[in-house]
């Protein structure tokens, strides 16, 4: 992942703190991503997005996707060995967030490449006026170690001209924070995770309030709520977060409660109240002591 410049920069990065470096890693992944899993995968597999420890790729191949449960587990090593620490867990496919861009017709098209891609390829072009080489100057901290001095400067540089680059292709702040985002999107990838993490809770809060609605419903819901991020309300995500819910209902329940005992049971079996009846309730109760989920996340 590291050319032999950015080695000489590794020590002097990581004694800036272990979030900075981590950040830094992240982006070099996309930057040297052809260099890390070979031609052949780059040119089949593209990493769109990296939230926590888990990279989504995007695969248009269909004989590549199936290629692609072969050779993850090797991919993974891959990214590991290079960043020199166990920066991803697992890869999964997935969407960006932002939206799929339409087909095109024309054959002789260059190929579409990824935001990051067009940024690589062009900052080496990118230069800075001899005001911009101030004003990093100037703001640059005081340090005393002269190398240490050296290497803060030249990666002062090095985002200033990878930010001029990014604006240059119409890259733009985040709706949230000052980070800068593709033209396409609007948030940043961190930002994207509370606004994500918000809306999972949002879901639970629905599922609480009125436990028997089903996936449909609830996505109706959200598109009120956070219309923003409907499109990650998939199935598989409402009945994680209904299992995490109904956990959360049965470890906190008092037996002599029936309006507890019914909402856990709406929960678990999406049943109304007007089809609870005390048989539904008493098989159901003996079915959750051994089907009660456990493990999750709160809400």
């Amino acid at each position: 992942m590291f050319s032999t410049a950015e080695q000489t920069l590794k020590s002097s990065l990581k004694a800036l703190g272990k979030d900075f470096y981590i950040n830094y890693l992240r982006h070099a992944l996309f930057f040297n991503w052809r260099s890390i899993v070979g031609d052949g995968i780059a040119d089949n597999i593209r990493p769109s997005r990296l939230e926590r420890k888990t990279l989504f790729v995007a695969i248009d191949s269909a004989p590549w996707r199936t290629e692609f449960q072969f050779k993850k587990a090797g991919i993974v090593d891959k990214i590991n060995d290079a960043a020199e620490c166990k920066l991803i867990d697992e890869i999964l496919i997935g969407q960006s967030f932002k939206a799929p861009a339409p087909p095109s017709n024309d054959t002789n098209e260059p190929e579409r490449l990824t935001p990051d891609e067009i940024i690589a390829n062009d900052l080496p072009n990118i230069t800075l006026t001899d005001e911009e080489l101030e004003e990093i100057l100037n703001n640059s901290p005081s340090i005393e170690d002269d190398q240490l001095r050296t290497v803060m400067l030249e990666t002062s540089k090095t985002r200033a001209r990878l930010n001029k680059c990014r604006l240059k292709h119409g890259w733009h702040r985040c709706a949230t924070c000052e980070l800068l985002v593709p033209p396409e999107e609007i948030l940043c990838d961190n930002c994207m995770l509370k606004e994500l993490e918000q809306f999972r809770r949002a879901i639970a809060d629905v599922i609480r309030e009125v436990p028997w609605l089903t996936y449909a419903e609830i996505r109706r819901e959200m598109e009120n709520r956070m219309p923003h991020l409907v499109n990650q309300c998939y199935p598989e995500t409402v009945l994680s977060i209904r299992s995490t819910v109904v956990q959360q209902l049965a470890r906190s329940l008092d037996v002599r409660d029936q309006r507890q005992i019914k909402r856990l049971v709406m929960a678990y079996r999406q049943l109304p109240p007007d089809q609870l009846t005390d048989d539904v309730i008493k098989r159901t109760m003996r079915r959750l002591r051994f089907d009660l989920p456990t493990g999750g996340e709160d809400y």
